[in-house]
Formats: C-alpha cells, sequence, structure tokens
C-alpha cells in the first residue's frame, strides 16, 4: 500500500489525496514500529539469556549448595561465613596480596550473595529468573507513574482514557482530514 502511494500514477494520487507530508508520516510511523520491534526482541533475548544464566548465591559465600534450593533460604552458617569474606574482601580491611580491583569485585559478589540468601524477595527472586534483582524485562520497562493509574479500581477508567487518546482522537483527526480539500479549512476561527 505504501509503495503503491510513493510509485502510483498521478491520478491514483490525486484520487487518494497523497501528499508529501502523508507520506513523510506514514514512513515515520513504519521507523518508528520496527525501531519498537526490534528493541522489544533485544530486551527479551537479553531477558533469555539473562535466565540462562547459572549464578548460585552459595558459591561465594564458600556454602555448599542444598539439594532443594528452596530450602536454601537462610541457610545455617551463612552470618559466619559473611563475617569471614568479610574480613578478606572488603575495601576497607583487604590486605596487600590482593588486588584492590579484584577485591571489590569479589566483595560485590559477596554482597550479592548475602542479600539474596537472607532477603525473602530476592531469594524468591532467584528462585524464579535466575537473578536476585528479578527479571530484566520488568525492570526494564519501569515508568514512574503516578499511584492512582496503577490502582486497580481504577483500571476501567485508565483503560478508557488510553483507548480515547490512541484510537479515537485520530479517527477523528483523520476524519477531518478526509472531509476537507484545502489546507485553510484545517484552521479554526482563532486562527489556530
Amino acid at each position: 500500500m505504501f509503495y503503491k502511494k510513493m510509485t502510483g500514477t498521478p491520478e491514483y494520487k490525486k484520487e487518494k489525496k497523497v501528499t508529501p507530508v502523508k507520506l513523510t508520516i506514514q514512513f515515520f510511523l513504519i521507523i518508528l514500529n520496527v525501531f519498537w520491534m526490534t528493541n522489544t526482541y533485544r530486551l527479551i533475548q537479553i531477558d533469555i539469556a539473562m535466565q540462562g544464566l547459572q549464578w548460585e548465591p552459595w558459591t561465594p559465600l564458600g556454602l555448599e549448595a542444598p539439594t532443594n534450593f528452596y530450602e536454601g533460604f537462610n541457610p545455617p552458617g551463612l552470618k559466619k561465613q559473611y563475617r569471614q569474606a568479610a574480613r578478606l574482601y572488603h575495601p576497607d580491611k583487604v590486605s596487600a596480596d590482593i588486588e584492590p580491583a579484584e577485591a571489590k569485585k569479589k566483595w560485590e559478589e559477596i554482597q550479592r550473595a548475602n542479600d539474596c540468601l537472607s532477603d525473602r524477595t530476592k531469594f524468591d527472586n532467584w528462585l524464579q529468573y535466575g537473578n536476585p534483582e528479578g527479571s530484566v524485562m520488568s525492570r526494564s520497562m519501569d515508568i514512574a507513574l503516578p499511584s492512582f493509574l496503577k490502582d486497580e479500581a481504577n483500571q476501567l477508567y485508565v483503560l478508557v482514557a488510553f483507548f480515547a487518546s490512541i484510537v479515537l482522537v485520530p479517527i477523528v483527526i483523520l476524519l477531518k482530514l478526509k472531509d476537507t480539500n484545502d489546507a485553510s479549512e484545517l484552521v479554526f476561527a482563532n486562527g489556530i
């Protein structure tokens, strides 16, 4: 359809009111849609790759992994192993024989493992996604919305508002454009 509009005969263009502005807008929307789809696909692939990584929170602390992972939350000896690792790798207490950059990286891994094993939410995220922070997809799609938009009681109103703004308003604009033959007819009495 887009190709036909670009290469169509002058009679077709005149009959369908094909203008360079309309073609530019359609081309821009196609490019925007392709951009959105490729980024969504890329995020899904990153999420799948992150879930495939087999990170175990017991390894950095030197603890033995339980046979049943659901029983592995807050294992015995966690605090003791954490304190031992803190004495070795804490950035303020690292010995001279360990590189500071390596100690910092190891300390961050120990912190992450301790947080995962001692915080129930992070442990459940690790069980579900393989990552204590949760799914990459859910973290990348955070939008700062007012709380009343997220409230379940307002879901119908929010849905109607989105429908009106995304579907009805463009339809009204297209109908207005379709009925006009001249761009000067689009200007209101006050000049806007």
